[in-house]
């Protein structure tokens, strides 16, 4: 039985608009962004510092890992950033590109997965994908992303592998499960030339038709530039 659920994804992330007194200033609501967060002090995929002065979020500022905020932008600082309101954070996993050099394709679990966005960002491939679940999960799901070094060296060539391991769906007509959506970044500095144009292409494993899952499996690509 199919139940559409989407969790930790962008529509957890509602913005409330905050009451805000004649007297304060706001350079911009609502800012959206993908960054590193070093305790306290976040270095966008833009390349800008924002620096949590006021924290509303749920997370904690005092740690270091990849983001994505929501927040108000309050004031220039001096450090040639800017001081900001945190409204909301999201962690986002980060994982190394594995090589088909190092490990065998033939030997990871495919199961179903869907890339609906995918950008460079931050020195990473971002990636944003929906798989199934459990209702509740039975196991954690494990993502990876294999390049393949084959004779084409001109081309990125990744595949995305999933391993939902004991959560995966055995029969999609009668188990109760949800759809899932998230982000991983995965660090794509050491593969590509900053300023040059790098061919990409990006494949993984989705339904042939995804309104009724319906277990035919086929293999989807995505073609594009890093830049």
């Amino acid at each position: 039985m199919k139940k559409i659920l989407s969790f930790l994804s962008m529509a957890a992330l509602i913005v409330t608009a905050a009451s805000c007194s004649e007297k304060d200033t706001v350079i911009a609501y609502g800012d959206a962004e993908f960054g590193m967060l070093d305790n306290g002090i976040i270095l966008t995929d833009s390349g800008v510092n924002f620096t949590v002065v006021e924290n509303q979020s749920s997370m904690r500022t005092d740690t270091t890992c990849r983001v994505y905020i929501v927040c108000d932008v309050l004031s220039v600082n001096s450090s040639d950033g800017y001081d900001i309101r945190l409204t909301n954070a999201l962690p986002i996993m980060t994982k190394e590109i594995l090589s088909s050099t190092e490990v065998s394709v033939d030997t990871l679990t495919d199961d179903p997965i869907r890339v609906w966005s995918a950008w460079y960002g931050g020195g990473y491939l971002n990636l944003g994908i929906t798989f199934l679940a459990h209702n509740p999960a039975k196991d954690k799901h494990a993502i990876n992303v294999v390049r393949d070094t084959g004779e084409d060296s001109q081309t990125l060539k990744l595949r995305v592998f999933h391993d939902a391991g004991k959560d995966a769906i055995e029969n999609y007509a009668s188990e109760d499960y949800v759809s899932a959506s998230t982000y991983v970044s995965f660090n794509l500095a050491p593969l590509v030339t900053p300023g040059g144009a790098t061919p990409v292409t990006i494949e993984w494993n989705w339904f042939l038709d995804p309104e009724s899952f319906d277990g035919v499996r086929y293999v989807y690509s995505m073609e594009g530039s890093i830049l």
